[in-house]
């Protein structure tokens, strides 16, 4: 945003009372290892014991790659990112009958980057 359009969107924003000029960030608890559900993710949770199979939340999708595929780039590009979202490394257990996340340590991604793997492999077989 330039200069006179955030100001022009502060203006607006005051002459409605919400405050402007400072940054509300949101702070890394110190032990994230055995946290409660955010309301979001109790919801899911709850769907999830309704109906375990369900994939109503699920976004089927493909990517087809070109080019040289180097595994290497590739596993180094999917640990950082994994090693970056704590989400990716999240799962929900139950203690005491109630539902709590858990963040796993970074751990490497595991090589299926192998042009046989029939994942990878565009000829099928």
């Amino acid at each position: 945003m330039r200069d006179a359009e955030r100001r022009l969107f502060n203006s607006l924003l005051q002459a409605k009372g919400v405050a402007t000029g400072r940054r509300t960030t949101v702070r890394r608890l110190s032990d994230t290892r055995n946290s409660p559900l955010s309301y979001s993710q109790e919801r899911l949770w709850f769907l999830h014991q309704m109906e375990p199979e369900g994939a109503a939340y699920n976004i089927p999708a493909a990517i087809r790659l070109k080019g040289n595929f180097r595994p290497a780039e590739f596993r180094r590009t999917l640990n950082e990112i994994v090693r970056r979202h704590e989400v990716l490394r999240t799962r929900i257990l139950v203690k005491d009958g109630k539902p709590i996340q858990e963040v796993l340590d970074v751990t490497a991604v595991q090589d299926r980057t192998d042009p046989s793997h029939p994942v990878l492999n565009s000829k099928g077989s």
